[in-house]
């Protein structure tokens, strides 16, 4: 079995010179030579197709087979795949696609050898529950038994490889992805009809016209068989838009192809439809995952399928965001679903649209900006269109009357679709016209893959089936058993004539007793240390395998520190570019069980920053650490909770939405139940919640590693606004008309991380609101009354601006910038110093808070003392109670009454 391939088979007979040749001497002849026979056939048509078996916290699994290489009974090998073919492998739960259609050499063969490569893959968090993406470089390989072997003889044969994905893939509580390829086989005869893929046949194949010839025409795809030739027949249907017949096919039209594998080797098309894309236009599909506006007006798709204008192999498994405009049209793709005699009616519409279902979404536009960039892409939908997608879990309740038969599908507890809908069961309908794999019949506790169309139907998700296949066991990632929440926070001891200090976390790297290490920060993360006097805000929360660490190493880079010169009294700022390191012990060690923890990281600014006289700076870090067990409620930050998280809403469904923040952990996921407070004009719950909204948040890290919303407010800015704050460093006019700000924070429009420590220019109009924000301090029983207005806005307040307007001139250029506000707010700042004249009375107390010399509070306001309130609210760390004499940082309002800088205490912390 020399040569195993023939691409195109042709017989050639070819007569010998000799048979020709009369001999002329002496009259004799010769007989004549016999006719020479038609070559014997020697090969057989092999459909090659790739499936799986799921892996149910896996929703996008994108790679590039490079290689399917049969081996004989006698050694030889055959290559199978002619060009490398982009894959996806989750679409194929309960379905296999063709990779190749060749001739292969009649014979016994015994395994095949699959190589692959390029691998993205996508998946829901178990803990954090976001979607996260994954790319693996590969090469990767399995070698792949067949038993029986494969005998090819003269009837073309399909030949199935699955991918046990459940057993391929693992992933650790770090989100460190393993990969090791198990693949099983599966052959049969090809039954020329029908849509059975495991004997042959191809189901909703995509792809673009490239020639068309009589009738026949060549499709090119981007996933799967790269170039097919189809033949039709009068048996052929055609439909789609504008496509009556081979006739109306034209080069660079987009269509669906069902088609079958003939005897003859050749594959003939049972059904064309016409996408309506256009020759510009493209297709993507992928699961859904966010939903915004009520009706929908944008989705977040996981995607895992495409084709034309923009989409790209590299795009599987990221993000693709999709604008609905009010005409969009839906619609169901029927094509093999028996939807007769439905105890439902089934129905796609922008009213039942809902996560979880696959949908594709054609675009006359093609891709905004050129292409799936950075796995992640954008598109105006021309229409939307439910697909059929399987899901995997156990039958209960099942019931068959005649043909039909219904059951409760009860899903995996890893499930990416129970984590993504908080749905656990899907009804699912036996149909007539429903094909089984791998079982006769169904029955209660059975373990089964399904596939068919996903309904919602008022809130109940119901599956048409149309196959039901067998699946050996339910499989559980390990991180689900072996890893905890860990919430990871930063903070900082102060150097009390530093402002402000901005930089760029970019690793946290932990190391484990065994010696092993793991990065707690996935994506860089900008901080502000100076407004953490007294508090610490999360930097990540992360999924971290249970066991024991000894310490990390914190690397950051970017430093931009503004400061008041103690020399000139002026507001200076200073750029340092890293990166720097700290190694911080943890003693006692960390050990991670089974309760979601906090770990916090304090910088000792007055040990890690020094200056000289002629303002030369120098830093060297140096961090210390703490841990605590997540409370769960409450207010304490070093137990697990984030206060005053300011951020713009990414998307909401349900009770749920996700935020994005320039500064700290970059993406959060919020859970909101019946005790969430909603604030601010107009905002009174879930309902009234957009995207692109900018909204502060008190939150808490739960049991089971979410976070619950304590309370949402609106920051009353709309999409094209912003907020900025920071120190009050001048005020001109009286009222103000101006203030200036040393940058401390900010979100939104003209922001940038690099604005930190830079001077904000802020224009105050006449009429101007002013107020404070109250959340988490206790101001019942003073003796003052607390105000904030135009008349008591004083230097070295720490306030917040939101503008409507957003950045004058675009951003903060240069270091400096201005904006005009549409409010004024007083938030709650750190100071630091020591303990004197400390009177108590029952859960209250009062005293003098002295500054160290060289405060830039000191310098900036001359004032030397604050007058501090401890409230029966106040909460303490670091110590149990606090006496004359002690070194205290003290965190809360900041209120300027009548000459006197009077704090209301919400913390009360030990250096």
């Amino acid at each position: 079995m020399a040569f195993r391939i023939q691409w195109h088979p042709m017989g050639l007979g070819v007569m010998s010179l000799a048979g020709l040749v009369m001999l002329g001497c002496g009259g004799g002849s010769s007989s004549p030579a016999p006719m020479p026979q038609p070559p014997v056939a020697t090969t057989t048509s092999v459909q090659v197709n790739l499936g799986d078996s799921p892996a149910d916290w896996i929703m996008a699994f994108g790679m590039t087979v490079n290689s399917i290489k049969l081996t004989g009974s006698d050694g030889s090998t055959v290559e199978t795949v002619p060009v490398a073919s982009p894959m996806e492998m989750m679409q194929l739960m309960a379905n296999v696609q063709p990779v190749s259609s060749l001739a292969v050499t009649r014979g016994t063969y015994t395994q095949a050898t699959v190589s692959f490569s390029a691998v993205t893959m996508g998946y829901l968090d178990p803990v954090s529950h976001t979607y996260k993406q994954k790319t693996m470089a590969g090469p990767y390989a399995a070698t792949v038994p067949f038993n029986p072997v494969m005998t090819v003889g003269t009837t073309p044969l399909a030949l199935s490889l699955d991918m046990d994905m459940g057993s391929s893939v693992a992933i650790d509580g770090s989100g460190n992805v393993t990969l090791a390829p198990v693949m099983t086989a599966s052959m049969a005869p090809v039954s020329g009809t029908g849509t059975n893929p495991w004997l042959g046949t191809m189901q909703h194949r995509v792809g673009v016209v490239s020639s068309v010839s009589g009738p026949q025409f060549t499709m090119g795809a981007m996933m799967g068989m790269q170039q097919v030739t189809f033949t039709t027949n009068a048996s052929t249907q055609f439909t789609g838009s504008g496509l009556a017949a081979m006739g109306s096919m034209a080069t660079g039209m987009m269509v669906n192809v069902d088609a079958a594998l003939q005897a003859d080797g050749s594959i003939l098309a049972q059904r064309v439809e016409a996408m309506g894309a256009g020759a510009s236009g493209m297709m993507g599909g992928g699961l859904v995952t966010a939903i915004t506006g009520n009706p929908p007006t944008q989705i977040s798709l996981a995607a895992n399928s495409g084709q034309g204008g923009g989409m790209m192999p590299s795009g599987i498994a990221g993000t693709l965001t999709v604008t609905l405009p009010a005409a969009t049209p839906y619609s169901y793709d029927a094509d093999g679903v028996d939807l007769a005699n439905l105890p439902f009616t089934p129905a796609f519409g922008a009213a039942s649209l809902a996560k979880g279902q696959r949908v594709e979404v054609v675009s006359t536009a093609g891709m905004m900006g050129g292409g799936m960039m950075g796995g992640s892409g954008s598109l105006t939908a021309s229409q939307v269109r439910l697909e059929q997608q399987g899901l995997h879990g156990l039958v209960s309740a099942y019931a068959a009357s005649g043909s039909q038969g219904a059951f409760t599908l009860t899903l995996s507890s890893d499930s990416a679709f129970t984590t993504l809908t908080g749905a656990n069961t899907v009804q699912v309908y036996q149909q007539a016209g429903t094909q089984l794999r791998g079982l006769t019949t169904l029955a209660n506790g059975d373990n089964v893959q399904v596939r068919g169309l996903l309904f919602d139907d008022a809130g109940t998700y119901k599956l048409v089936s149309t196959w039901i296949a067998s699946t050996a066991d339910l499989v559980t990632p390990p991180a689900a058993a072996s890893t905890t929440t860990v919430q990871v926070n930063m903070g900082d001891a102060p150097a009390d004539w530093i402002m402000a200090f901005g930089m760029n976390v970019n690793a946290i790297t932990l190391t484990q007793a065994g010696g092993g290490t793991v990065n707690v920060v996935p994506s860089t993360s900008p901080m502000e240390m100076m407004q953490l006097m007294a508090n610490v805000q999360p930097v990540s929360s992360v999924a971290l395998t249970q066991g024991t660490y000894t310490q990390a190493m914190v690397t950051f880079s970017g430093v931009s520190m503004g400061y008041m010169d103690p020399v000139a009294l002026a507001y200076k700022q200073k750029t340092l570019a890293g990166p720097f390191t700290a190694t911080v012990p943890f003693s006692p060690a960390m050990t991670v069980g089974t309760s979601p923890m906090a770990l916090s990281f304090d910088m000792d600014m007055g040990a890690s920053v020094a200056i000289d006289g002629s303002g030369n700076v120098t830093l060297t870090p140096v961090m210390t650490a703490t841990t605590g067990t997540a409370s769960g409620t409450g207010t304490n930050p070093w137990l697990g909770t984030m206060q005053r998280r300011t951020g713009v809403i990414s998307a909401v469904s349900g009770s749920q939405f996700s935020m994005g923040s320039m500064m700290g952990m970059q993406q959060a996921t919020f859970k909101t139940d019946a005790n969430t407070t909603f604030a601010g004009t107009g905002f009174t719950g879930m309902g009234s919640m957009a995207a692109a909204m900018m909204v502060n948040v008190d939150a808490a890290l739960q049991a089971d590693g979410t976070y619950l919303a304590q309370r949402v407010e609106s920051m009353g800015i709309g999409s094209g606004g912003m907020m900025g704050g920071g120190v009050v460093t001048t005020i001109t006019g009286n009222p103000p008309t101006q203030v200036t700000v040393a940058m401390g924070s900010g979100q939104g429009g003209g922001m940038m991380t690099s604005s930190i420590a830079a001077a904000l220019s802020v224009t105050i109009p006449a009429a101007t609101p002013y107020s404070f924000d109250a959340d988490g301090v206790d101001l019942t029983n003073l003796p003052f009354v607390p105000t904030f207005s135009a008349a008591t806005l004083t230097k070295g307040q720490r306030i917040e601006v939101p503008s409507a307007s957003g950045m004058m001139g675009g951003g903060m250029m240069g270091g400096s910038s201005s904006l005009g506000a549409s409010q004024v707010r007083l938030v709650q700042q750190g100071m630091h110093g020591l303990v004197s004249n400390y009177t108590a009375s029952g859960s209250q107390a009062v005293f003098t808070l002295t500054l160290p010399t060289g405060s830039a509070f000191t310098t900036l306001t001359g004032a030397t003392t604050v007058q501090v309130y401890r409230q029966a609210g106040t909460q303490l760390h670091g110590a149990a109670s606090f006496a004359n004499g002690d070194d205290v940082q003290v965190r809360g309002l900041l209120f300027h009454d009548a000459g006197v800088y009077r704090l209301v205490a919400s913390w009360i912390t030990a250096p």
